[in-house]
């Protein structure tokens, strides 16, 4: 006969693997998601843009600098808002990145939770930022060539400031 300590013990260890398990399958799917992004080409995004890889061209904008990549839900989700109980929120990959001395982000929408992952992904939302914190939104992904290679601004002079002249 077993003991309820060691049913207890038993029970206790299949709840911690399987909610180990459970977020293992969660990262494994998150990983696939952003494979595939990675994958889709960027003239699929605006037809001005070459048939090469999204991930290979946002590699030859930036220089080949790192990108973070992420899923998440667009930043749409209000924290358990009445509103949003029956809405179904899209689902992003992000990729974060520096380049020429702007910081870039670019949300790509590619399903929604409750319909899961399509195979016709969108660009949701494109911003750079300059150090001066000014931002840059970017209609499609084509814009980012122009913005990211474009000087950056100069900071303007505070006209109460003195001029040596």
């Amino acid at each position: 006969m077993v003991s309820r300590v060691s049913m207890r013990r038993v029970l206790i260890a299949l709840c911690l693997l399987s909610s180990g398990v459970l977020a293992q399958s969660a990262s494994s799917e998150k990983h696939a998601i952003i494979e595939r992004t990675k994958k889709l080409m960027a003239s699929s995004f605006d037809s001005r843009l070459p048939s090469v890889p999204l991930e290979y061209f946002l590699n030859y904008e930036n220089s080949g600098a790192n990108i973070v990549w992420e899923v998440n839900d667009c930043g749409g989700q209000a924290a358990r808002s009445r509103t949003d109980a029956g809405r179904d929120f899209p689902i992003c990959v992000e990729a974060d990145f520096d380049a020429n001395h702007y910081n870039v982000t670019l949300m790509f929408a590619v399903g929604t939770l409750r319909t899961g992952t399509s195979r016709r992904a969108t660009l949701f939302s494109a911003v750079a930022s300059d150090v001066g914190g000014k931002t840059y939104p970017m209609r499609q992904l084509g814009d980012l060539p122009e913005v990211v290679h474009h000087p950056v601004p100069r900071q303007t002079r505070d006209p109460g400031a003195p001029t040596n002249a």
